[in-house]
Order: structure tokens, then C-alpha cells, then sequence
């Protein structure tokens, strides 16, 4: 994860922000790693929950369930319990309930009282009963997909276990916003560890993606399942594939995985080229069964949006990005006045949208994405569109001298047909209007006859204006398909595959690292579900959102890491602390003399760790 170098170098800086996330060194959060790692996370994790304001959030929670304030004392809280799961996975990469209980056993009381916890549960001898207990307080405060799982439910119990926890739609719905808000919350208190001028330095850049937490217990597709089979514990979670909506219900066995899906909202680098100035944050977390994705997209806006994170423009792939109903995601991302960068499967290419003003003045066509004159030729407006049809004519070719020359001649009629049809393109005027609304600026330097290069058809170039205003929702015009916001569904800032589009899509590939780094084996560990015993959707839920904090706190220490190393980071010295250890300025290496057979070798002095530290 070794960045370049941004700007402003930060060296400096590096070391206070250092003191101020951590209140360490980055010499002693090295040395305590190695030597106390459940402290250093026990300090982390209790300035992360207390950040977040998990504790209120958990409180309030147990008041609206439990207005009476009726029951014994517990010896250990839900927010304890929490905070217990974190360090668990900063210290082990793992949710499990035995072994947090575990690191608890040689816990100190200032430990114990970071976390929350009651030192006299050590004199009860309860220690894992009483972290159980907390756990499925916490469960029942948050969980979506309640029941029993203390076994395999048959086709007709799991019938049965629908009908008696899921009959309350609003409970389960407010369930679900407790889910999703303490899941952020916890995001949030990662975000606010950064020191403000890290934070202001991003200007809302960001990629949205799904990737699947596997869980244990896979069983049949229910519509497959007969009287003699069972369903999984895990219930409520689905199969997961790569492709489509990633809903593997009806798929192949063996190109499946059963699990969770998690969606990751992260910050990129502010545009292409652009420095990495701050740690690429995980800023949003959305959950759901594989396939069954509806309105994240707003749920992503509206949450960032509330806790104080701007958003200027959305990358995503095709699952989001034309993939949503516009309602869901592309009309928000216009009324919070970002910016979409997409891509688009072969069979939305070409001509998506078009408006015509009551007046008749104004006649656009939107081709991928961007809006032309109407009086484009028809060749230019289907420029994408003919190109994936070659493609697809190619791979269906057995002849491969005769699938390469289609292919070439195909990309080199593509090519210039996009450099033709650039100087039509209608250029964005600011941002979109909270009604959807935005401002254009029709072509300059126009011929007033041109002609089509590829077929040699002349025709005119009528500019009625300098700009034009295209309203969030068109009016009704049958060459739409009655959809109103389809200009908003498909269009984006870009234009197209030009190279700006490129450099700026390839930004996503930022998400893409961060779903393979929770999954890191030897970090958080997100890909094996054998790291969660817990059972049921939330706690695969929970466990990813736990690793998403986790990988925040990893990416800020390689962060300032890469701002205060003396030499060259590589993965061979990264987190030992010599690396960052300022030489005496006075040592010096007297010259080995080969007579002197019983002399020491040169000894290279350091500044004592222990003054270092100090």
C-alpha cells in the first residue's frame, strides 16, 4: 500500500498527527504492537467507539426496547460487546466469541475500564457466558433476520419461523436503519480519528461496490429443497455470483457462494493523477442477500450526507451504474449535485435518451451517456453500439486471421468516429440542480454544412444558442418509453470511452483493492467464515463493517507510515521501528583495520529507543 509521495510531503506533520490519532509515537504503536498488541487496540478501539458514539446509539436502542428499565444489571454491555469484537479483529482477524474472551483473561483493570467492562465478572468465573449474553443483547437490538438457529430448519419449520419473526415489516425496517446506522457510525468514528486537514484535503471523489462475505452451512436453492432436506442455519443469506446482480439463486453449483453481501463506499484519489494527500477511507456500509439490492445507492448519499462527508462525483459498475433504477441511485447522486462515471453492458449502448423543448428550438439526442444535436449522423450515434455488435460477431468467429481483421478494422471505424462525433458533444455547465436540472453549453465552431466522414452524407449544423437547459424530468415524448429520468439513468460527466472517461473510470479500481484487502488472510480476514462462528446474516454483516473500520486504521498508520520512514518502505521493514528512527548526527564508522584481528566491528550508534519513546 506504499503511496506516492503527495505534495506536501508532510513529514513534519506527520508525527503530531501521529500523537493525535494514537496519542504514541509511531516508534512506540510499533514496539507496543509487537510487544501488547491487545492494548494498543483496546486504546484504539475505545477512542474509534467513543468517536462514533456507539454507546448512545446502543442505549437509545435498549430504551426503545426496553422503556421500563426493568432487569438485572449485566456485568458486560452491548457497547462493550462491540468494542470487544473490534479489538478482537484488530489483534486476531476474527469475530469469534471464544477467543475476545480469550484476550480478556490477562486484561488489566485500566483495560477493562476502556472497554466499559466490569472487573468483577472475573470474580463470577462467567467470563465467555457473560460476552455471549452481551453479544445477543446486541443481536436483538440489530438484527433483520431473526429466529432461531440453533439447528437446521426443514423446508416447513423454515415456514413456520417466516411467519412467526417476520410478520412485523416496520420492526424489522427499523431494525435495519439501526443495522446501517451502526454500522456508519462506526465508519464515522475512523473518519473523525483523521486530523481535519486530512480530512478537508478530499474533495468527495468516491467508488461504490458489493463483494460477498461467505458464510458456512450452504444448502440447496428452497425451490429445489424436498420434504427430506434442510436449510441452512444461516438463513437470510443467498448465492452469490460475479455476474448481473450477482443473484445465484438459479446458477450451476460451483460458480456460487453462499454468503452476505457487503457494499463498500471508499474515497479515491480527488481525480487521475492526483496525489494520494490522505488515506483512501472506507466512508459507507451497506448490507443485503445477494441479488437484492434496492435503493443502497441513495441510502450510500443520504448517510455520508448526514455525517458531514461530501460526495462530488460516483464511480461504479454496471450493477450500479446504469444497472439501479434511477430513483434509487442516479437521481440522488443529481440532487446532491455530484457527478456518475460509468460504464454500460453492449446492449444500452448507443442512442439512450432525447428531449425536445416545447418550443421547438432545442432537439437532443443523448448517445452513451452524452447529449448531441439531434443532426448528428445516425452512424455516429450508433458509433458504441455497431462496435459491440462487431465484437460480439468476432467472438462467435472459429477463423482467427479473419477474427483479428474484424476486430481491427472494427476498433479503427470506432476510433474515428469517436474523434468525429467529440466536437458535437454538449459540455456540462456546473452541477445538476436538486431537481435533476442541468445547465449545457452547445457546440462552438461548427461548419454550417459538415458531413458524415465514413459514409460522405452532408448535412447541417443548426446551434440554436449558447446553452440549454435540460430539466430533471422530461416532459412526455414517446421516443422515451415513458421514462422521464432515462437521460439521468445513463448520462455521466465524461464523455464516453474518451481518455478523460478512462482515467477517471479507472479510478474504481480503488474499490476494488479495498474488497481484496478485508479479505486478507492475514489482516482482517473477511473471505473465511470459519473466522465467524457467530450464525446468522447480521453477524456476517457486522463482522464486515468490523473489518472495514480495521482496514481504516491500517490504511492511516501506512499512511503516515509512508510520511515519516527515513528510508525505503518496503514489505521487509514497513513496521519494524528502526526504520523511522532518526541516526545520531554524530556518529561516526572508524575504518576496520585488518591488523587489529581481536578489534570490534564498526558499530553504527542510534539515538537509545528508550530517549526516542520518551
Amino acid at each position: 500500500m506504499t503511496a506516492p509521495k503527495a505534495k506536501h510531503h508532510d513529514f513534519e506533520k506527520a508525527e503530531q498527527w501521529m500523537q493525535d490519532c494514537f496519542g504514541m509515537s509511531m516508534l512506540m504503536y510499533l514496539k507496543m504492537g509487537k510487544r501488547d498488541a491487545f492494548h494498543r487496540a483496546v486504546r484504539e478501539t475505545s477512542k474509534v467507539i467513543a468517536l462514533g458514539g456507539i454507546e448512545e446509539l446502543l442505549e437509545q436502542y435498549w430504551l426503545e426496547d426496553h422503556p421500563s428499565r426493568r432487569g438485572r444489571h449485566a456485568y458486560m454491555s452491548t457497547t462493550s460487546a462491540m468494542a470487544l469484537m473490534f479489538v478482537t479483529m484488530r489483534v486476531k482477524g476474527t469475530v469469534s466469541i471464544r477467543t475476545g474472551a480469550d484476550l480478556l483473561v490477562d486484561s488489566t483493570n485500566e483495560e477493562l475500564e476502556m472497554l466499559g467492562i466490569d472487573p468483577s465478572i472475573f470474580d463470577r468465573g462467567d467470563l465467555y457466558d457473560a460476552y455471549w449474553r452481551a453479544v445477543h443483547r446486541l443481536k436483538d437490538l440489530l438484527d433483520r433476520d431473526p429466529g432461531p438457529r440453533w439447528r437446521r430448519p426443514s423446508p416447513a419449520r423454515l415456514a413456520e419461523i417466516k411467519k412467526e419473526f417476520y410478520s412485523d415489516p416496520e420492526r424489522l425496517e427499523l431494525l435495519e436503519g439501526r443495522m446501517m446506522t451502526i454500522c456508519n457510525q462506526l465508519l464515522q468514528g475512523t473518519w473523525l480519528l483523521l486530523p481535519k486537514e486530512l480530512r478537508e484535503r478530499m474533495n468527495g471523489t468516491a467508488a461504490i461496490d458489493a463483494t460477498v462475505v461467505p458464510v458456512a452451512g450452504m444448502q440447496k436453492s428452497l425451490d429445489n429443497m424436498t420434504g427430506d432436506d434442510t436449510a441452512s442455519v444461516n438463513y437470510g443469506c443467498g448465492f452469490y455470483v460475479r455476474e448481473g446482480d450477482h443473484d445465484g439463486t438459479n446458477s450451476a453449483p460451483g460458480k456460487r457462494i453462499f454468503g452476505r453481501e457487503a457494499e463498500l463506499g471508499t474515497l479515491t484519489r480527488n481525480s487521475p493523477g492526483a496525489d494520494i494527500d490522505a488515506p483512501l477511507f472506507i466512508i459507507w456500509f451497506g448490507g443485503h442477500k445477494p441479488g437484492e439490492v434496492h435503493g443502497q445507492g441513495k441510502r450510500f448519499l443520504d448517510s455520508c450526507k448526514e455525517r458531514g462527508i461530501p460526495i462530488t462525483t460516483v464511480i461504479a459498475d454496471r450493477a450500479y451504474l446504469p444497472g439501479a433504477k434511477s430513483e434509487d441511485f442516479q437521481l440522488p447522486i443529481a440532487a446532491h449535485g455530484a457527478n456518475a462515471v460509468m460504464d454500460y453492458p453492449h446492449d444500452k449502448l448507443g442512442i439512450q435518451a432525447y428531449y425536445a423543448s416545447k418550443d421547438g428550438k432545442h432537439d437532443l439526442v443523448m448517445c452513451d451517456g452524452s447529449w448531441y444535436p439531434s443532426f448528428m449522423p445516425e452512424t455516429l450515434k450508433l458509433a458504441e453500439s455497431t462496435w459491440a455488435e462487431t465484437r460480439i460477431a468476432a467472438s462467435k468467429m472459429t477463423n482467427p486471421v479473419a477474427r483479428e481483421a474484424t476486430l481491427t478494422a472494427g476498433h479503427d471505424l470506432v476510433s474515428k468516429r469517436r474523434e468525429q462525433r467529440a466536437k458535437y458533444r454538449l459540455k456540462p455547465r456546473g452541477r445538476h440542480n436538486a431537481d435533476g436540472s442541468r445547465q449545457y453549453f452547445y457546440p462552438t465552431g461548427l461548419d454550417p454544412i459538415d458531413f458524415d466522414k465514413t459514409t460522405g452524407e452532408q448535412f447541417k449544423t443548426p446551434i440554436p444558442g449558447k446553452t440549454v437547459k435540460i430539466p430533471g424530468v422530461l416532459t412526455a415524448d414517446p421516443r422515451n418509453d415513458g421514462d422521464g429520468t432515462k437521460h439521468l439513468k445513463f448520462g455521466q460527466e465524461f464523455e464516453y470511452k474518451s481518455e478523460e472517461w478512462r482515467r477517471w473510470y479507472g479510478l474504481r479500481n480503488t474499490i476494488e483493492s479495498v474488497n481484496s484487502r478485508v479479505k486478507d488472510p492475514q489482516a482482517e480476514g473477511l473471505h473465511d467464515p470459519l473466522n465467524r462462528r457467530g450464525r446468522g446474516p447480521w453477524f456476517a454483516e457486522i463482522a464486515a463493517a468490523l473489518a472495514a473500520a480495521s482496514q481504516n486504521l491500517r490504511r492511516l498508520i501506512h499512511f503516515l507510515q509512508d510520511r515519516l520512514a527515513l528510508k525505503r518502505l518496503s514489505a521487509k521493514n514497513r513496521n519494524h521501528w528502526m526504520t523511522y528512527a532518526k541516526q545520531n548526527p554524530n556518529a561516526r564508522v572508524e575504518p576496520f583495520e585488518a591488523t587489529e584481528a581481536d578489534s570490534e566491528p564498526p558499530e553504527y550508534y542510534l539515538v537509545p529507543i528508550d530517549e526516542l519513546l520518551g
